[in-house]
């Protein structure tokens, strides 16, 4: 651990040195070690400030002064107090698929957060990082890792850690959670906890060796990962600020370390200044949402760029996909507070390597609900099939090289949503 971390603090030096323009074709890398970051923004976003070009659709009521921004074949919604969305765009529109037209049949908030994070309303479905962070339970030690925001875990739970409002995360692996106890425990030295450790890797796998139970082996092979990995995280412990707090520039320092360090595939993090469920004021309030949003999305993928993969040779940039996502739309046309209520129809915005980046995926029709596309090739047809949350789902997994199928029975990934490095 200590070799490969050494190896990892002197690549972040080079890569800060060596960093290459946005521009400039980036490295593939393998499957494997494709990562992934949801920024999640609770409450329902307003399309039509950033995403949805209804322009010339009388049934929905757009923001004076908003015009059609274009970089390449992406087009965005253009405005002058949202600099910010013209400037990421702009930096980054070759590697940014918008998904507009995105059903999540419910307007109701709870509801809205597990469909579009899991694809279904039911408790045993797990969310789309924990199936992701799956894929890599051997490899990382805390494989999804929730700074905030929602989380599903469902059948997974031992492949997801939450850091804690309170620094819980902090004090469990420093030791200071065992003076919180009821009756106050002295920690271990090091040499004692090592011991300790040591008996319990021999412990575990001479259980598992021994184990005739098809429940049991499963039980244990989960306890015997879960050891792997806290030993793991031991070693990199004082290589990440783990109180760094729960704002969200704070979030994305944590995240992209443990992501640079190995210590994580998958990170959620939510983005919440002021409130997204703007019934009343709607336009004054998504407006700041999303030029402060799109702000430190700047910042999030300059950081990912000059921080060190776990590829020989890559960046962060070249192996995260940023998926950024709110639970539910707004309605077409603004109500007598000049809000916008709940709608089952938003968009999403994909960013970084693996998918058919440099457009937009997916329309509204007349009525504001979303547009047949063909899933092969991603335009509009009539013929061809509406686009849920869990196709979305479906394609991120297949991406990660996963079989949708085991998580997602029946539901088919949107092909034509794929490509790229």
């Amino acid at each position: 651990m200590a070799s490969r971390r050494d190896f990892i603090k002197g690549a972040a030096v080079a890569g800060l040195a060596t960093q290459l323009p946005w521009g400039i074709a980036r490295a593939s890398v393998p499957i494997a070690d494709r990562k992934f970051i949801f920024v999640t923004c609770n409450g329902g976003w307003d399309v039509t400030k950033a995403f949805a070009t209804c322009h010339d659709n009388p049934n929905v009521t757009m923001e004076p002064g908003t015009d059609v921004g274009r970089f390449g074949d992406l087009s965005f919604v253009d405005h002058a107090n949202r600099e910010t969305v013209r400037r990421f765009f702009e930096l980054h529109y070759e590697r940014s698929l918008i998904l507009n037209g995105v059903m999540v049949p419910s307007v109701a908030h709870d509801a809205c957060r597990r469909l579009v994070m899991t694809g279904s309303t039911a408790d045993s479905g797990s969310d789309w990082p924990a199936i992701l962070a799956s894929a890599g339970a051997g490899t990382y030690p805390l494989p999804h890792l929730v700074l905030d925001g929602p989380s599903y875990p469902g059948r997974l739970g031992t492949m997801v850690t939450r850091t804690g409002g309170g620094g819980q995360l902090e004090d469990l692996l420093s030791g200071e959670i065992l003076f919180d106890a009821d009756t106050p425990v002295q920690p271990l030295d090091y040499r004692s906890e090592d011991l300790v450790d040591r008996y319990l890797e021999r412990r575990a796998a001479a259980e598992l060796l021994s184990a005739k139970h098809p429940e049991q082996k499963r039980l244990l092979d989960a306890y015997d990962q879960a050891l792997q990995r806290s030993l793991g995280l031991k070693a990199l412990q004082d290589d990440v600020d783990w109180g760094a707090g729960t704002l969200f520039g704070q979030q994305i320092k944590v995240g992209v370390s443990a992501l640079s360090l190995g210590i994580s595939r998958c990170i959620t993090m939510k983005f919440q200044e002021n409130s997204w469920d703007t019934h009343t004021d709607n336009a004054p309030q998504q407006s700041e949402n999303f030029r402060s949003l799109f702000n430190y999305l700047l910042v999030l993928m300059d950081t990912l760029a000059v921080n060190p993969g776990t590829s020989v040779g890559s960046t962060l940039a070249d192996e995260t996909l940023v998926v950024v996502v709110s639970e539910m739309g707004r309605t077409p046309q603004l109500n007598s507070d000049l809000g916008r209520d709940h709608w089952p129809c938003t968009s999403m915005l994909l960013v970084g390597p693996g998918v058919a980046s440099g457009r937009v995926i997916g329309e509204f029709d007349e009525f504001f609900y979303g547009a047949p596309v063909d899933p092969n090739t991603g335009d509009k047809d009539n013929g061809g099939i509406l686009m849920t949350s869990a196709n979305v789902g479906a394609s991120l997994i297949q991406l990660a090289d996963i079989d949708p199928e085991e998580f997602l029975p029946g539901v088919a990934p949107i092909p034509g949503l794929l490509g790229g490095g």
